[in-house]
């Protein structure tokens, strides 16, 4: 498969636009009639977002996307994610790492950023502390923890 990115203007700024494009080709099929054999080959072509985050917790979660770096990365986009549902990620392209910062109802703040994506390194700080609200020690009272998968059909499933 390949990243197809596609510059954008509007109003406020630029932004891209990524799609992940996979071709398969189909067995051949051969159609023969009278005096004539023809071979067709089917080729599919699929459009998908380069990235998916799915929510596997039982409450709503918010994210804040960025790319190149969590303190002075590019913003990607935001998203709550309702509990079982999932962000399709198309300002991703996947050419620098992807970090998110969440944020859960009932907590104040978290500290740090999550990496969910690197190119080069699967060596990432894939979690992160939420402090709840109203907690004065600043000690962090729950983690949350990234997974990673690679669908069959090559989609990157955080």
């Amino acid at each position: 498969s390949s990243i197809v990115k596609c510059p954008m203007q509007s109003e406020g700024g630029s932004s891209v636009l990524c799609f992940r494009i996979r071709l398969d080709v189909k067995a051949a099929v051969l159609q023969s009639g009278p005096g004539d054999n023809k071979e067709h080959v089917r080729v599919v072509m699929s459009v998908h977002p380069p990235l998916r985050i799915e929510n596997r917790l039982p409450v709503p979660l918010r994210l804040r996307a960025v790319e190149g770096g969590a303190a002075t990365g590019r913003h990607i986009g935001e998203e709550e994610i309702a509990d079982g549902g999932s962000w399709h990620v198309y300002g991703a392209d996947l050419s620098q790492p992807v970090s998110v910062f969440p944020s859960i109802s009932g907590f104040s703040r978290a500290r740090g950023a999550a990496g969910i994506f690197s190119p080069v390194t699967s060596k990432l700080s894939e979690s992160v502390e939420l402090i709840e609200d109203g907690t004065s020690s600043g000690a962090p009272t729950f983690v949350l923890q990234a997974e990673h998968s690679v669908t069959g059909w090559g989609d990157r499933v955080t």
